[in-house]
């Protein structure tokens, strides 16, 4: 091919030659490009006759509607569907073919298009320009044509369905009327009750035949209101009439129960239970119309009832009569241990006193004896020390002591400033944190921390200084406290036995076995619990009440 500005008159006859191919080349190219363009045309034409085909000739309706409302397109079946010619459908609001009922519902669905992404659809009625009024489903989503926002929509007849659907429901109304008309009659009859129907205006009452054996009328009988009021027990006619009376009120519950009597002919007295529903007329001023319900022939169980009475007042002097001599027993109990503790302890006293005397005044004991002297102080003091807390444990077991906030942190910083045991050792007690106000007992609390505290200092490996943590933590609406001591530990076999009273789990160590049974005892009367960690050396004991109450709650 000769580039511009070239001098065709100084090339050569091969360059001429060359040229001529390549634009032979060029001519066949353009004509193959030309035979596939007309290819494409052709099969583009037949690809828009068959969407057309498609789209005119699909099984639902095809529209497409501005933001006005209005259609701009519609296919044949569209068409069809509303009664109108194509050429006379466009440019009408979609609005003009939804029943007057739904026209709140098409709108809403509409808003819907053009305000959100995505399908949106509805069910409607719609009435054709010449033919009678079908159910449809519109499933419209926005899109753009020709640089303008449109609704695209699908149109369904859906009459056949929703008319499927609505015998389906009649059937299933049917059914479940049926299955409670059975239900109902199967139901009075395994519950013994009566079915009561009343006329309200007239007074005319129809029941079923066990409700007129209960009200003393021969079976199938038609009666009237005032001859079942003259039945009812005089003593409990106001009454009756009262609670009825209430049912009346269109503004109440409509509703009555009410137990009473009736006199039989024979001269005897039935029990009957009536509860019942009455049902009104008329809106603005509503009148009783039907009164309908049940009764119950519960004479039996008021007879049951009066039984059960009687014998509650036969056991209730039984029971007055065993709590006196309980109390007295309790009493008498009592007197007896405290009685029993003074005089237990009395020649305890004079014999530890005794022993202190001789082991002052004679200086010539020898080693030996001067011991069993000082043995048989110890052993005197220890018996005393077992009586104290075996009285302390039936106190706490007995006495009934009231809950009030306790400040653990005050608490105990006084425990630790007032016992003398606790003052040498000060510096080996260590409160971390804060300890939190609890629901508890100040005289209980003070004896589960002593005891604690002093099994701490106490149960050390000989030459070790002990070391005693207090910790708090928190559980909801609880709280744990913590007392952590590096002493002997707990054996595991020992684990199951240790808040058992008079367990003594070393004889190497002072004590009577009462202390930890004693906290567990006034832990549980706190409404608490009380445990223990021990794995090997040191012991982590807890105590676990309830949080006390903010105040002002």
């Amino acid at each position: 091919m000769q580039l511009e500005g070239e001098d065709l008159g100084g090339m050569s006859a091969e360059q001429m030659q060359a040229v001529i191919h390549d634009l032979h080349v060029h001519q066949i190219e353009l004509e193959m490009q030309n035979e596939q363009l007309r290819l494409s045309q052709e099969d583009l034409e037949a690809a828009r006759e068959r969407f057309v085909e498609l789209y005119d000739f699909a099984p639902v309706g095809y529209l497409t509607l501005n933001k006005e409302g209005l259609i701009v397109q519609a296919n044949l079946t569209s068409v069809s569907m509303l009664g109108v010619e194509r050429s006379r459908l466009v440019n009408v609001s979609f609005s003009r073919f939804v029943s007057s009922d739904d026209q709140e519902a098409y709108y809403h669905c509409w808003r819907k298009v053009f305000q959100s992404a995505g399908t949106h659809s509805c069910e409607l009625r719609l009435r054709p320009a010449s033919a009678e009024m079908f159910h449809g489903r519109l499933e419209a989503v926005r899109g753009i044509e020709g640089g303008a926002v449109v609704c695209r929509m699908t149109l369904s007849d859906i009459t056949r369905q929703k008319r499927s659907e609505e015998q389906l429901r009649e059937s299933e109304r049917r059914r479940l009327k049926h299955e409670s008309e059975e239900w109902k009659r199967l139901a009075l009859e395994a519950g013994e009750l009566g079915a009561w129907d009343q006329d309200v205006p007239t007074g005319r009452i129809t029941c079923s035949a066990h409700a007129c054996e209960m009200l003393d009328f021969p079976a199938n009988t038609v009666f009237t209101w005032e001859s079942v009021v003259s039945r009812v027990h005089p003593e409990d006619r106001a009454a009756f009439l009262r609670e009825v009376e209430k049912s009346m009120d269109p503004a109440g519950f409509r509703r009555c129960d009410v137990v009473f009597r009736i006199l039989l002919h024979r001269g005897s007295i039935r029990w009957l239970r009536f509860v019942a529903q009455t049902f009104f007329e008329g809106s603005a001023l509503p009148r009783a119309a039907r009164r309908t319900g049940v009764l119950a022939d519960i004479t039996r169980l008021k007879e049951a009832e009066e039984v059960v009475r009687s014998r509650a007042k036969e056991l209730e002097g039984l029971v007055r009569e065993r709590t006196g001599r309980l109390e007295e027993a309790i009493g008498e109990l009592e007197h007896f241990s405290y009685t029993l503790v003074h005089d237990l302890r009395a020649p305890l006293r004079s014999v530890a006193g005794f022993s202190g005397l001789l082991l002052d005044s004679c200086g010539e004991l020898s080693p030996a004896n001067r011991k069993l002297l000082e043995r048989s102080i110890m052993a005197v003091k220890r018996m005393d020390q077992l009586i104290l807390d075996a009285l302390n444990y039936n106190k706490i077991v007995r006495q009934h002591l009231p809950l009030d906030p306790v400040d653990c942190a005050a608490l105990l910083e006084d425990v630790l400033d007032s016992y003398p045991q606790f003052q040498e050792a000060r510096a080996c007690i260590c409160v971390n944190g804060v300890i939190p106000v609890v629901l508890g007992n100040t005289a209980l609390l003070t004896q589960c921390f002593s005891n604690l505290l002093t099994n701490a200092l106490k149960f050390v490996p000989n030459g070790t200084a002990p070391r005693v943590n207090i910790s708090a933590q928190h559980l909801d609406n609880r709280v744990r406290i913590w007392i952590e001591d590096n002493g002997i530990g707990i054996r595991e076999e020992n684990h199951e036995t240790i808040f058992k009273i008079f367990q003594r789990l070393n004889r190497d160590y002072e004590g009577t076995g009462i202390g930890l049974a004693l906290v567990k005892k006034a832990v549980e009367r706190m409404r608490g619990t009380v445990g223990f960690e021990s794995q090997g050396q040191g012991s982590r004991f807890w105590l676990e009440l309830e949080k006390a109450p903010a105040v002002g709650s």
